[in-house]
């Protein structure tokens, strides 16, 4: 019994380390807690979880209120060093299309780090679009995990970074970055949309 799990503690720690090096993606921390239970939520072909919290500049945010634009949701935190590497290809993209009709609003795991996430977003100049936190409550419910606000429960999200891709409508049209598509997927989805 000591052996098998040792094997599977192994075999975790070079997947970890493999990830992780590779700059493909951050895993969760353990106390990121999500069920399964709905795996429609946040999937392509659905309707995207609707949502209201205060932005980085303490402004209220509704995604109801981007109806009529292309939006991109980009998962996200300070310490995921991907994420971070990331953001110089969607600063291009927001100013590619931003006056086309597209948006972004980058939604960090940062709740219990938010000094963190603030130098992150002007060290990083993505102060361009909308920054909002995940809605983690720290004494959040233990024994479920269920968290209404939780904006990773409401888009399935369990690895970093996610982008998903919204259209006018309100539906995902697209989801990069969990699965086996890249953000070479996201450049060819929005020329495609945007006819360039």
């Amino acid at each position: 019994m000591k052996i098998k799990n040792l094997t599977f503690l192994a075999v975790f720690l070079i997947v970890y380390q493999w990830s992780t090096t590779q700059g493909k993606s951050c895993f969760m921390p353990a106390n990121t807690r999500q069920t399964m239970a709905d795996t429609t939520k946040g999937a392509v072909g659905s309707m995207a979880s609707g949502f209201e919290t205060n932005d980085i500049n303490g402004k209220l945010l509704n995604l109801k209120d981007f109806r009529g634009k292309y939006v991109l949701l980009d998962f996200w935190a300070s310490w995921c060093i991907p994420c971070r590497k990331s953001n110089p290809h969607l600063i291009t993209l927001y100013h590619k299309y931003s006056a086309k009709g597209f948006d972004i609003i980058g939604i960090s795991d940062d709740d219990q780090r938010q000094l963190q996430w603030k130098n992150a977003v002007k060290q990083d100049s993505t102060n361009l679009w909308h920054q909002v936190l995940r809605g983690v409550v720290e004494n959040q419910d233990k024994a479920n995990g269920a968290n209404p606000d939780d904006l990773h429960q409401l888009y399935n999200i369990h690895s970093l970074p996610v982008k998903i891709l919204i259209d006018p409508s309100g539906k995902i049209i697209g989801r990069y970055g969990d699965n086996d598509t890249t953000d070479d997927d996201l450049d060819k989805a929005l020329a495609a949309i945007f006819k360039y």
